[in-house]
This record gives C-alpha cells, structure tokens and sequence, in this order.
C-alpha cells in the first residue's frame, strides 16, 4: 500500500503499477520498485513484467538464487515469454553456465526475432564459449538492427580477433569508436590489436589519442608503456609509467612498473623515488621494502639499502628472498664484525624456506663457506645446490665452478 500511494496510483492496474516499477527501478529507488511489482502480481499473479522486474532487482544486488526462483516460478502460461526467457539466461550466465545460458538466450531471441538484447547476448556467450563463427552470425544480426551500437560492436571486435581476422576486429572497433568516442575500451583493444598486426606506430596513436580524451585515466599510459616495452624502448616506457602514476598516485601496480623500468634503464633516482612511493602506500608489505632494497643497493647507497632488506625480512617472515638478497649484501666487500655469521644464518633460513626447486640460497651457502676457506662446508652446499638446480642454468653452473674449487 505505502509504494501505490507514493506513486500516486492507489487503484491502479498491474501494467500501470508495472510501469511506476520500472521508474522507481530506472532511479534505483529498489525498495519502491519491489513494492510495485510486487503489487501488480498481487493483481495478475501472471504478469510477465513484474516477475522480471522482480528478478532484475534480485540480479542487481546479486541474489541470483532468488532471481532463479522468481523465474522459475512463473505460471506456465507466460513462461516462454521471451524477456522471463533472456533473464533466466542472464542468471544462468551469471553462474557460470554459459551452455544453458546459450540456450536461454536462443529461445528468447527465437521468440521475438526483434528482441536485439537476446540476439547480442547470445552473441557474446557463443563467443564465450569459443562457438565464434555463430558468434558473429548471431552478432551481425543484432547490428542489422542497431548498426551504430558500441556494445555490439565491441563484442564483434573481440569475435572477429578470435576468428583470425583482425582487420575486421579493427574495423568494428572503429565504427563503436566512431558510434562512441568516450569508449576506452575500444581504444585499448584497437591499441592490442594494432600491435599483434605488427603496426606498433598506428597502437600508439590510438593509445595516445586515448590519453589525451581521458585525462584522468591511467589505462591508457599504461597501455603506452606496453607498447613501447614490446618496442623495446624502456625509457619511452619509463615516460608513459611516469605521466600514469602522476593521473593515478596510488597506483601500486604502476609504481612497481615505473621503479621496475626506470632501474633497467639505469635512471636509478627515478626507480627509487617510485619503490619509495610504493613502500610509503604499503608499509606493511614486505615486496616495496624488498624492491626498494634491490634499487638502493645498485645505486650504491648500501646502508639504506640493508635498512631496506631488513624490514623485507622482519615483514616476510615466511619468505625467502629478502634474506637471500641481505645475506648477499652483507657479504659483499668486507663483512663487519659479526656480519658474516648473520649473514650465515640468513641463508640458512633462506635455504629452509625456499621451493625444493630453489637453489640459490644454497650456492650462495656455498659461496659463503669458500669466503671463510671451509672447502669442505662449500664442497657440501655446492652439491646441493646442483641437486635442486637446472641443468645449463646460471645457478647450476655458479655451483659446478664452486664444486671444481673446493676440491
């Protein structure tokens, strides 16, 4: 009663408390457009509408069980309507079962021939489920009656590049571009394909003229930075990461990127500005503190750099890395008092903690032990460490050259 009287419909049929639903519903007042539809099937238990109504609120706050059984319930005479029909496949889909969901989608789309949604989702989950040449049957008949529509378009795009064809893959991504120019996604994918074509130049256009249109997304640096890692100018990369990371400051993926890229372009001040940034928005994570470690240590500024890797360590308790790399460090030139037996000890709980296929802790054991003239100690861990190493791997070679010393 409280929902008719707000709408202003006391004595109102199904089809006009249907009609108040779906604007409550469209100004996701969800609360209102229950009570309206739940309303109308209070007056006509086999109103196709407000069953779906209802199902579609259970959807959006992802209630699939209860959107099953709405649609489920349905009085067999409208049963096959084709919108109960799409909604059931948009449930079915929603958990996992693209096959039933296929078929939803079919009957729906059989039922109405003019019903574009049922066409265009029945589209998108054969090409899900690798079916692409139906895929695009099903897709081009949803564009012969919206042919300026993105989403279509897109979804085609992403057929076509599946079915080896990706100058029709670009082209259907131009037109949803040309339908909508706010469509990033579109950009980034024409960007993908451009680059699998071999025409890196044309991507970067693409990605650029993104950036510029979206100024506040990072996504499109991102992909900027991609294409010129595949280039092979990291330090064209390096200027993409540092423009995505001043649109998205906490971006932690990008400051990794950026510090990752700045170091092997050997702009190590750009690296450790960017690991500090990282360490600064994860303090309690032992990987910024670890990577930050890594980049001090190759700039030369050691003792920060051991400050660094020690935190890894008290932050990692479970990790070996951290200790393999402050071990390492430690032992580098001419260990203080007390630092070589640390250092030992570090590698110990490195060896412990590593993968049985991880052997590094364990030439540099070895390594350890020849520092300290124990031939026999380094004898012992080169042998292990060739035992859990790969054969024509660096480490595995490092432990035969120690092997051959100590004997």
């Amino acid at each position: 009663m409280t929902t008719e009287r707000r709408s202003g419909r006391r004595g109102s049929n199904a089809d006009d408390l249907a009609r108040a639903g779906e604007e409550s519903f469209s100004a996701g007042r969800l609360g209102e457009a229950s009570g309206a539809f739940s309303a109308a099937l209070s007056r006509s238990p086999d109103h196709a509408a407000s069953l779906v109504g209802l199902a579609r609120i259970a959807i959006a706050l992802d209630r699939l069980d209860e959107a099953a059984a709405l649609l489920d319930s349905a009085p067999e005479a409208v049963r096959d309507e084709p919108r109960l029909l799409f909604y059931r496949g948009v449930v079915a889909e929603s958990k996992g079962d693209a096959d039933a969901a296929v078929v939803l989608y079919g009957r729906a789309a059989g039922r109405d021939p003019g019903f574009v949604a049922a066409r265009f989702h029945l589209g998108r989950a054969l090409g899900a489920l690798g079916r692409n040449d139906e895929a695009a049957r099903e897709l081009e008949r949803a564009l012969a009656a919206r042919p300026d529509a993105p989403d279509i378009l897109y979804a085609l795009a992403i057929v076509e590049q599946e079915r080896g064809r990706p100058g029709a893959a670009a082209a259907a991504l131009g037109r949803a571009i040309g339908a909508n120019p706010a469509f990033l996604d579109a950009y980034l994918t024409l960007a993908d394909i451009l680059v699998a074509e071999g025409r890196p130049d044309a991507a970067e256009r693409v990605a650029e003229r993104a950036a510029k249109l979206f100024p506040r997304a990072g996504a499109p640096l991102d992909k900027l930075a991609a294409i010129a890692v595949r280039a092979g100018d990291v330090r064209k990369a390096v200027r993409a990461l540092v423009r995505q990371v001043e649109v998205e400051p906490e971006n932690a993926i990008a400051l990794r990127n950026l510090s990752t890229f700045a170091q092997a372009a050997g702009d190590l001040e750009t690296a450790a500005r960017a690991a500090e940034r990282l360490v600064a928005l994860a303090p309690g994570h032992w990987e910024g503190h670890h990577h930050l470690g890594s980049i001090l240590e190759a700039a030369g500024r050691l003792e920060r750099a051991k400050a660094a890797l020690r935190r890894a360590v008290d932050l990692g308790r479970g990790e070996w890395r951290p200790r393999n790399d402050l071990a390492l460090l430690m032992l580098s030139g001419d260990p203080a008092p007390g630092a070589f037996d640390e250092a030992v000890r570090l590698l110990d709980e490195a060896a412990a903690l590593a993968p049985p296929d991880e052997a590094a802790p364990h030439v540099n054991l070895a390594l350890a032990a020849l520092q300290a003239g124990d031939r026999r100690g380094a004898e012992s861990r080169a042998r292990e460490a060739l035992s859990r190493s790969r054969p024509g791997g660096r480490v595995h070679a490092q432990a035969r050259e120690i092997l051959a010393v100590a004997r």
